[in-house]
């Protein structure tokens, strides 16, 4: 329907607001019109607000409605409020379908739709697993982390981010309501409110079933949350009612197109929500758990593209049998995790090879779709593993740590023993000359790789070969795919070394105390390990006094003098591999392919799984000096092995490198470990303790005054370390979150150390940290952050410390009096780093000198939060009952003391809330302790 010549002036006068300033104008623009650049070209960015917003309506509305229309729709949600209700009536009339020249033509909403993901900060773990699992559900951007936020404007900037969202989704745990709502201050109080204001779609998400509070039980302002709908998960049916959720949002956020009033600020949208919520509290009444169908998903269904205004109760009474329907199968729970195959490859290197990372996308468009309609969801939870599709390129890869051996019948005779020879073995030296060497190393069967030379990369030759097999899997094939395997260049290894004979198994891992946060996707004693990461491949080889192969060592143990092209020789034979073609897809006890022996005696140096090795993914000629080696580089890609279950004979020649993040994981990476010829003994003793401070073995009775007690410090190894007596106090807090009780007595017979100041950036690097991830604000003296449970345990251990314990950090932090404060019982914002006044940033770690502890520790309240070695389980502390069980990954670890975004409440030395092991944060850090000797 047309507008009259009052209604497109009275349209310009209504936009005069959000056209205010330059940056703006782009960034509607850029949000109504994603596919087309040129569209802010098309206006005079410069001119006053009205002179500007007249162009715009006058230019869009002469030419294409339709876009006006977007352009409208994309206000109403940026801007809210009173414009977003009063530019209603004007995207009811372009809505309408015309005729004649000017007729708008049906166009949906050319926007990504944005989700604001609002939750307590102790529901942090919970919260970043749902978002990363929904977002392989539904097309949508959430919102759930603040590291792209203005920080000079941190409150601004996160309400903008709300306003600009299509819907909320509140996360409901025993957390949400507590009594820090009450508070005319507290933050998720200020989303929520903030969310109803804007007539925001509410999508609760209840963990375990949580209830919404009684409305007289909520403040005034937001009890307007009661009424919302949403999805229960719980964790045995994970899985199931991540993909419910999914499909409730799609329905509630569906796009419309011209014909369809926008969801957010209407009536149509909220009614829309409440039928469809009565719909999924019918559904779910039953045994219901299975899925929507695609077409039930449809935009049909919903009446999307019909050029009849939406009814929402017709719309939902069309899909109400659907989807009671789908909804009536039981749930199996997920007992495995549910990976999604994203095969990739990232290396640092030229263009020139980085497509070759990219080749399989290129291949014919039915084998494309196969393979990306294969790896590109995550499989339906069953306690069978969904066999994939064959993966035609090289995958992701991530190691897997050192696996036990198979029985003397899966793998060929030990071969004699004989006297490692020093002598280099030349070049195009046949690989018979070397019988193989094997020897035990607690346990785990090495085989010794002489010393000697070999070509490594490709010849032309070679490549050619390769290029052959590439041809047969994809018809876009290009030399240039194997750039990453020249030039061909002699590498000598003046010195012998070990290296495992079988890739690292599942036995040998949990035997040898290995640590992931994942377990492998494919359980057996004699299979590999994998689903790991490289940081967790190399901690687990150097704990018993191995490590990872180098690029070259690894490829040398594989090809040897000869410079084979498989480990077995230069021809492909499937019997000698494990490989996409015969695995079943999924991995094999390793050793079951005893004809694919290289000729040292390492088995499944080719297939079974990617392996990763010590070198950074680099061009060649490899040189050991080049920094490739360089142990303080943990952010660049890292080079994988070997192929796996996945691929096929193109990938699994011996000079094939692919690389990868080494935070990467995924069920096709494992590894194997290294060793020098002469490193035979057990790993070095930790770093040397200083002679301790005579103490009284007396217990310091609890409720005694902290004052009894006269701090000490040490310094080890240039970390100051502050003494904390034996005693007793009152764990927990009746005041609190439920976590918090009951208040019980803990006592410490034995005196501990603990890290004065929180562990800094300097002596992060100094002392040989590793991380995954910078910390995300840069200082010598500021804390680490971005760190996970295991990065953070690995530091302390090389340190020959370790993290405290819950209990032990909260004694450090209140002493026998049990303050609620590590300064007293009265909260004083000028002892302490909280979201009040830290500027939206860490602070130096002396910087609140006033908020010392009893025992001289700083900074146990705020600037970042700190992980400890214990596992989230309810009070009473018991030391005994599980809860320091450094291998279990499974639950989340107790994280303690607040952070610089963390309201008052949070500063309380008694909050608790538990993180994902392997889950990082710019909020989070450490500090170490040790035993007292």
């Amino acid at each position: 329907m047309a507008l009259t010549t009052a209604q497109v002036q009275q349209l310009i006068t209504l936009l005069i607001p959000a056209f205010l300033d330059e940056s703006t104008r782009k960034a509607l623009l850029f949000m109504a019109f994603p596919n087309d650049p040129t569209k802010p070209g098309q206006f005079d960015l410069n001119q006053p607000a009205r002179e500007f917003a007249a162009e715009v309506v006058r230019k869009l509305y002469q030419n294409n409605r339709a876009d006006l229309l977007v352009l409208l729709q994309v206000v109403q949600e940026f801007m809210g409020g009173d414009l977003s209700r009063n530019l209603q009536p004007f995207v009811d009339t372009l809505s309408q379908p015309t005729t004649g020249a000017y007729a708008a033509a049906p166009a949906t909403r050319k926007h990504r739709l944005k989700i604001f993901v609002s939750y307590r900060r102790k529901s942090w773990s919970f919260t970043h697993r749902l978002v990363d699992d929904l977002k392989k559900q539904i097309n949508a951007d959430l919102f759930v982390d603040f590291r792209s936020i203005d920080e000079t404007n941190f409150e601004h900037s996160i309400l903008r981010y709300l306003r600009e969202s299509d819907a909320v989704l509140l996360v409901v745990s025993e957390h949400t309501f507590t009594e820090r709502i009450h508070q005319p201050d507290d933050w998720l109080r200020r989303e929520i409110r903030e969310a109803l204001k804007a007539n925001k779609p509410i999508i609760l998400v209840r963990v375990e079933g949580q209830g919404i509070p009684d409305p007289s039980d909520l403040p005034e302002d937001i009890r307007g949350v009661v009424k919302m709908q949403g999805i229960s998960i719980y964790p045995d049916f994970w899985h199931e009612g991540v993909k419910k959720l999914g499909d409730f949002t799609k329905l509630v956020l569906h796009p419309s197109s011209p014909f369809v009033p926008v969801l957010v600020p209407i009536v149509a949208g909220v009614a829309l929500l409440v039928v469809i919520g009565i719909i999924v509290g019918l559904a779910t009444r039953g045994n219901g758990s299975s899925t929507l169908t695609a077409a039930n998903l449809t935009e049909t269904s919903l009446g999307a593209n019909s050029p009849t205004p939406f009814d929402p109760q017709l719309a939902a009474s069309l899909t109400i049998g659907a989807i009671i329907a789908s909804w009536t199968d039981t749930p199996t729970p997920t007992t495995m995790p549910s990976p999604t195959f994203t095969p990739s490859d990232t290396p640092d290197f030229p263009a020139t090879v980085a497509a070759e990372n990219t080749r399989f996308w290129q291949d014919a468009s039915a084998t494309a779709a196969t393979v990306i309609a294969a790896y590109s969801q995550t499989p339906p939870p069953s306690n069978t593993p969904v066999p994939p599709t064959p993966i035609l390129v090289p995958p992701t890869i991530t190691a897997v740590p050192p696996t036990v051996p198979p029985t003397a019948t899966e793998v060929p005779p030990s071969p004699t023993a004989v006297a490692a020879v020093p002598t280099l073995i030349p070049v195009g030296t046949s690989n018979t000359v070397w019988t193989p060497v094997e020897q035990d190393f607690n346990g785990v069967t090495m085989v010794l790789v002489p010393a000697g030379c070999f070509m490594m990369g490709s010849t032309e030759t070679q490549i050619d070969y390769a290029f052959e097999l590439a041809k047969k899997d994809s018809s876009d094939a290009k030399r240039e795919w194997f750039d990453d395997e020249k030039p061909v260049h002699e590498v000598c290894l003046d010195q012998p070394f070990w290296i495992d004979k079988y890739e690292v198994t599942q036995t040998q891992f949990k035997q040898l105390g290995g640590k992931a946060a994942n377990a492998s996707y494919f359980t057996g004693e004699n299979r590999p390990v994998e689903w790991i990461t490289w940081f967790e491949s190399q901690a687990f080889c150097e704990a018993w006094g191995g490590r990872l192969p180098t690029d070259a060592e690894w490829e040398y143990a594989a090809r040897g003098p000869d410079s084979l092209i498989y480990p077995w020789g230069n021809s492909f034979e499937d019997s000698k591999v494990v490989y996409f073609g015969n695995s079943n897809s999924q991995t094999a006890n390793v050793g079951s392919k005893p004809g694919g022996v290289s000729w040292v005696g390492a088995l499944d140096m080719s297939g079974n799984v990617w392996e990763w090795v010590s070198s950074l993914y680099q061009p060649y000629p490899y040189k050991t000096n080049d920094g490739r080696e360089s142990t303080n580089d943990i952010n660049s890609a890292h080079v994988l092995r070997g192929g796996g279950w996945t691929v096929s004979g193109l990938y699994l020649r011996a000079a094939r490198r692919s690389g990868n993040s080494p935070d990467v994981r995924d069920i096709y990476i494992g590894f194997r470990c290294a060793r020098s010829f002469d490193s035979e003994a057990p790993p070095p003793a930790p770093m040397s303790t200083p002679a301790a401070p005579a103490v009284a073995a007396t217990l310091i009775p609890a409720g005694t005054s902290n004052t009894v007690w006269t701090p000490v410090e040490r310094d080890f190894d240039g970390v100051t370390m502050v003494l904390v007596p034996a005693g007793c106090f009152m764990m927990g807090s009746d005041n609190g979150d439920s976590d918090e009780k009951p208040p019980h007595k803990v006592c410490f017979e034995q005196p501990f150390w603990i890290d004065k100041y929180e562990v800094t950036q300097a002596q992060f690097e100094q002392l040989g940290g590793k991380v995954a991830n910078a910390s995300y604000f840069t200082g010598d003296d500021l804390p680490v952050e971005q760190i996970t449970w295991f990065e953070s345990k690995i530091f302390c251990e090389a340190r020959g410390a370790r993290l405290p314990t819950e209990a032990e950090w909260e004694y450090a932090a209140r002493g026998p009096e049990s303050l609620v404060y590590p300064w007293g019982n009265e909260f004083d914002a000028g002892d302490v780093v909280f979201r009040e006044n830290s500027a939206q940033k860490t602070a130096n770690i002396d910087s609140k000198p006033q908020g010392v502890s009893w025992v001289g520790a700083l900074n146990m309240s705020g600037n970042v939060a700190e992980w400890t070695s214990s596992l989230l389980r309810p009070y009473p502390y018991n030391s005994a009952d599980g809860r320091e069980n450094s291998t279990d990954t499974t639950v989340q670890r107790v994280v303690r003391g607040g952070s610089w975004n963390d309201d008052a409440l949070m500063m309380r030395s008694v909050d608790r809330f538990g993180g994902n092991a392997e889950g990082w944060y710019w909020l989070d850090g450490f500090r170490c302790a040790r035993s007292y000797q």
